[in-house]
């Protein structure tokens, strides 16, 4: 246990990893702008380090549960039976454009 909490209720090292795992995103838009063209939408390169808090979570809970917490985490994330209030899955999927 690192300063009293549980191996799964770790923010700092949580928000440790996010930031270690968005650098390259933002050296690669840095270094390379001319990539940007390549995006379907004009979005900065970094717009791509959106998938580091789901990079971060997997490595974490496969460091302490292994494979079967990943697939357990991975099921809770895209389980809608979850939400309490419907008008959220509203609000989410209705700011995706397909």
């Amino acid at each position: 246990m690192v300063a009293g909490l549980p191996p799964e209720r770790r923010p700092f090292q949580f928000f440790g990893w996010v930031a270690l795992l968005s650098v390259p995103f933002y050296l690669l838009g840095w270094l390379a702008p001319e990539l940007k063209r390549w995006m379907p939408v004009q979005f900065p390169i970094s717009a791509l380090m959106v998938v580091a808090p789901l990079f971060a979570a997997g490595l974490l809970t496969w460091r302490s549960e292994g494979q079967t917490g990943v697939r357990r985490l991975l099921s809770r994330t895209f389980d809608a039976k979850r939400v309490q209030h419907k008008g959220w899955l509203l609000v989410a999927f209705g700011s995706c454009r397909w």
